[in-house]
């Protein structure tokens, strides 16, 4: 292989982490706005309870936006507490049994 192209497969594989994490955060934000946005069942039953937003969307990204920071915390909490080693180490347990997803965890661990 020419340098040139050694260099460009070095390039491709500094920047396949970050493009794998942003691949992945846009498919959980659409995940979440399909099962938690306003057309989902879930807005539909906050609308129905009276959490309407009208025509504006902003507040219902907002109010989901709230969920997913409060959840984001929530997971903190477990990490720093006595509970997140033994969740750590049941998660590192469950992933090394998938076969692909585990060689990309080894990877990036």
């Amino acid at each position: 292989m020419s340098r040139i192209g050694r260099i460009f497969l070095t390039g491709l594989l500094a920047a396949l982490p970050l493009l794998l994490t942003i691949f992945v955060i846009a498919w959980l934000l659409s995940l979440l706005n399909q099962y938690l946005g306003p057309s989902s069942g879930f807005g539909r039953i906050l609308a129905s309870l009276g959490f309407g937003v009208g025509t504006s969307e902003l507040a219902s990204y907002l109010i989901g936006l709230g969920l997913i920071g409060a959840a984001i915390y929530a997971l903190g909490l477990v990490v720093h507490s006595r509970l997140g080693t033994w969740a750590a180490g049941l998660f590192d347990r469950l992933i090394r049994r998938v076969p692909l997803i585990s060689s990309v965890y080894d990877l990036s661990s």
